[in-house]
């Protein structure tokens, strides 16, 4: 049990990474957020979108800066 918990420590910096990607993609409209309403889109763009935009890449260098910190120990 003790081997599963090290091994989540040391790849929780990629999962912040890909969820910081996933952000950033859906935030500048690269992947729709519901392909079939795309006023639900806009709405969720108008609201939240600016707000998206530098929480993904934020995620994207925390994530990158664990994966630093646990690789370089």
């Amino acid at each position: 049990m003790h081997q599963v918990f090290l091994l989540s420590d040391k790849w929780t910096g990629l999962f912040i990474v890909l969820v910081g990607v996933y952000t950033a993609l859906l935030a500048y409209k690269i992947l729709p957020l519901k392909a079939g309403d795309p006023e639900f889109s806009a709405n969720w763009h108008k609201k939240y979108g600016r707000l998206m935009k530098v929480l993904g890449p934020v995620m994207i260098l925390c994530g990158v800066g664990a994966l630093l910190l646990t690789f370089l120990k």
